[in-house]
């Protein structure tokens, strides 16, 4: 009787074992999902599909960003501060490709608690939803990062659908506080700005 009886349940072509040289990096796994599943929906929120492909191409885009523009380099720590969303896998990916360090941001911290994991971490960047723009405006009285990119509920959205949900956020529901970070972009300008053929793929 074998020591591993669970491997008698196992679905036929799942192996016992995994052979860690084939997936070194998340990044890397990513990319041999997308050439194995392009079309297929990898997420999907409020109507919006967002396929292995699109995924790549997005990722690609802000890892670009993340590197030409904001001129971060493998290593540096990024923080998300994103909810469930099409942003926030698009924003892990890109961060993993770029070969940064990713400090994940409860959505609900305070703003304390958000200015001591941005001090603790040393963050260079963070990605926020904007619903908690507020709260880090709050925390950056007291603690200064380099680069903030807002992204905003109905921006993966396609118009004119996307004019509808940011409208019931803010006027309706009113999740959005007002808020004022000099110097923000918006998440859909990160990911629009350069093209995925000018993301660097760092040697692992």
């Amino acid at each position: 009787m074998s020591n591993l009886p669970w491997l008698s349940q196992y679905p036929a072509g799942v192996a016992a074992d995994i052979d860690l040289e084939d997936y070194p990096s998340m990044a890397v796994m990513l990319e041999q999902a997308v050439a194995r599943f392009g079309d297929r929906i990898a997420f999907h929120q409020f109507g919006v599909n967002l396929t292995y492909r699109e995924l790549n191409e997005y990722s690609a885009r802000l890892a670009a960003y993340f590197q030409k523009d904001l001129q971060l380099t493998p290593g540096d720590r990024i923080a998300l501060m994103l909810p469930n969303s099409l942003q926030q896998p698009i924003a892990m990916f890109a961060a993993l490709r770029a070969g940064l360090t990713v400090a994940n941001v409860n959505p609900l911290y305070t703003s304390p608690e958000l200015a001591n994991l941005i001090k603790d971490s040393g963050a260079r960047a963070i990605v926020v939803m904007e619903v908690s723009a507020a709260t880090l405006q709050q925390a950056l009285a007291h603690v200064a990062i380099e680069h903030v990119i807002v992204a905003r509920v109905a921006e993966m959205q396609s118009f004119p659908k996307s004019i509808l949900v940011d409208y019931v956020a803010r006027k309706k529901k009113k999740l959005v506080p007002d808020w004022t970070i000099a110097g923000a972009i918006t998440f859909r300008t990160a990911m629009t700005t350069r093209p995925a053929a000018e993301f660097t793929r760092p040697s692992w």
